[in-house]
């Protein structure tokens, strides 16, 4: 996507590799199952080259930033620069296509990445929106955090590794986005010449939907924050089409948008009460095997307000806040935090 007016460059490899792929059905070995984290950790490692070195380094040698992350269904390596472009995406193509695991380098990983996660755990924000998630999907991976516990970790083997960055690190399961005031011939050049890799065959995977078993209805956990917090789950059980996703995502943005947002009536007496600030958060994830709502806010009077936003959920259709007039002020707003 090249701009031209734009003075940096991103590039972006993403592999569809996340958190929950820890059970599929492969075409030529049947059912396979890793411990939680696994895409994770393959993502740490693959910063590493065979010699040790860092390929964050690498990056910042060549004047660019360079950064990766792990969600529940893709793994995503990065950089951006104002120079050297086709150096950029040959290092980040070099990144997604070669991996190194020794012993000792798989325990020093493990070590901080058993750190990270001990992190995490201090966290009351991430606590609170991880914890909704496992009670909306109790005994599946979206259960697990996205970097594992450190009993899964230490489970994780270099063979396990290895496997899975064969499996998915496949041009087939990747793709690269690059954006900005770039060559776009330069760039295919260096497509085309990791195209001309030796080729390794890519085996069929079969994912299976998230299990619905039944949602954990309520719990608490107790934390030293300054304010309470509360989160409310809304696990959706339809399978969605591929092509369905993002209409799908924009659709429920816009409904809960309109009912919960700062533009609707309820924020605004609620607000004004004192009862909630500006922390309310709406986070919409949806996948063609799971979907889900989370509502996160601070208050002051966590139960109250959960009967009240669970009860308007409920009667969606007759909420006040749900009409023409206010959905077209939302759909301005996004218009305007898109352009922006």
């Amino acid at each position: 996507l090249p701009k031209k007016q734009f003075n940096e460059v991103y590039g972006v490899v993403t592999v569809r590799f996340g958190s929950v792929d820890t059970s599929f059905t492969l075409s030529e070995k049947g059912l396979q199952c890793y411990p939680a984290g696994i895409a994770h950790f393959l993502e740490h490692k693959l910063f590493e080259r065979e010699d040790a070195s860092d390929l964050m380094s690498a990056f910042t040698s060549l004047g660019a930033d360079s950064n990766a992350f792990t969600s529940f269904t893709k793994t995503s390596y990065l950089f951006s620069t104002t120079s050297r472009v086709s150096e950029n995406i040959k290092l980040l193509l070099e990144m997604v296509s070669k991996a190194s695991f020794t012993e000792k380098s798989v325990a020093k990983e493990r070590e901080i990445i058993q750190q990270e996660i001990g992190m995490y755990q201090d966290s009351p924000d991430y606590r609170l929106f991880f914890g909704a998630l496992e009670n909306l999907y109790p005994g599946t991976p979206l259960a697990d955090d996205i970097a594992g516990t450190r009993e899964s970790i230490s489970d994780i083997t270099i063979d396990n590794l290895r496997e899975n960055f064969d499996l998915f690190y496949h041009p087939t399961q990747m793709h690269l986005l690059v954006i900005g005031n770039f060559d776009v011939d330069a760039v295919l050049q260096v497509v085309n010449e990791y195209d001309q890799l030796p080729p390794r065959p890519s085996i069929k995977v079969e994912r299976f939907p998230v299990e619905k078993n039944e949602v954990k209805l309520n719990q608490s956990c107790r934390m030293e924050v300054a304010t309470p917090k509360l989160a409310i789950g809304i696990r959706g059980n339809d399978i969605i089409k591929e092509k369905e996703k993002f209409r799908y995502k924009l659709m429920l943005k816009l409904l809960f948008s309109m009912m919960f947002g700062w533009t609707s009536q309820r924020f605004q007496s609620l607000y004004e009460a004192g009862k909630i600030d500006n922390s309310l958060t709406l986070e919409v994830e949806v996948e063609e095997l799971f979907h889900f709502v989370i509502l996160t806010m601070d208050t002051q009077e966590p139960v109250s307000l959960s009967h009240q936003f669970r009860s308007a959920i409920k009667q969606f259709e007759k909420d006040p806040d749900v009409n023409q007039e206010h959905l077209d002020t939302i759909k301005s707003e996004m218009f305007g935090d898109f352009l922006q």
